[in-house]
């Protein structure tokens, strides 16, 4: 009768067998992953959500700072001089550092407009 011998493997060829199995399915997992990131990164679909979300908060921040303009010149336009008082706009833009030029109508096509004297200097502020 034939008998079937049992090769005995000896320890170092059952653990470069264990590390084939570990390591394979690892490396394939690793190549797979990449190939898949790559793949997303080219998907104009990804980049059109990221583009959009980018716009979202463009308009977001655009809508707060003109919120913020609009508070700004509200509070600025309180204590703006009348159009009797056009003496008073010279230390009107003294005070307000943030007001570049301010003018105003004294009636019958007179305009009465002055910049702020500290930065009359500035030969590109004056042009």
């Amino acid at each position: 009768m034939l008998e079937l011998r049992v090769r005995h493997w000896s320890e170092r060829p059952r653990m470069l067998l264990f590390m084939l199995a570990v390591m394979l399915p690892a490396a394939a997992l690793i190549i797979v992953s990449v190939i898949h990131l790559r793949s997303i990164q080219r998907e104009k679909a990804v980049e059109a959500v990221i583009q959009r979300d980018h716009q979202q908060v463009l308009a977001i921040a655009e809508k707060k700072i003109v919120e913020r303009a609009f508070e700004v010149t509200e509070e600025d336009k309180a204590t703006f001089p009348d159009t009797t008082h056009s003496s008073e706009l010279e230390t009107y833009l003294t005070t307000h550092p943030n007001i570049a030029h301010a003018f105003l109508w004294t009636g019958k096509g007179r305009l009465d407009f002055r910049s702020q004297p500290d930065k009359m200097i500035d030969a590109d502020f004056h042009e």
